[in-house]
């Protein structure tokens, strides 16, 4: 009698590890998925796409589009600026700095009033 008493103490708790241990399981799986979401969407923010590319608008995207920007992240055109410190008033002057044959850095130089 206390034998089978005993098996089934021993099964109870085997059957509360294997639940412990699908727990922790799906829990992980839960927090690796929702870092990648996160790694996606922060990657969309800091990689641009060509200046090209449109963005639709919402209402027009299907339901699987928008989906897929709520879990990539909305694709941003790289910023591009168009107006120079004289269209404020200001006197400056235009420096390039070469990095290699293809690239280079380029900066505006305003002299201290």
């Amino acid at each position: 009698m206390q034998n089978q008493l005993r098996t089934k103490q021993l099964r109870r708790r085997g059957c509360g590890w294997g639940l412990q241990r699908f727990l922790l399981v799906v829990v992980v799986i839960v927090l690796v998925g929702v870092n990648g979401l996160a790694w996606m969407q922060a990657r969309a923010v800091t990689h641009f796409v060509s200046p090209g590319m449109p963005l639709l608008p919402i209402e027009s995207l299907s339901l699987g589009q928008r989906m897929q920007l709520t879990a990539l992240g909305v694709p941003l055109p790289r910023p591009e600026n168009h107006f120079t410190p004289t269209d404020a008033g200001v006197a400056y002057e235009t420096h390039t700095i070469t990095l290699n044959d293809s690239e280079w850095l380029e900066g505006w130089w305003v002299p201290h009033r």
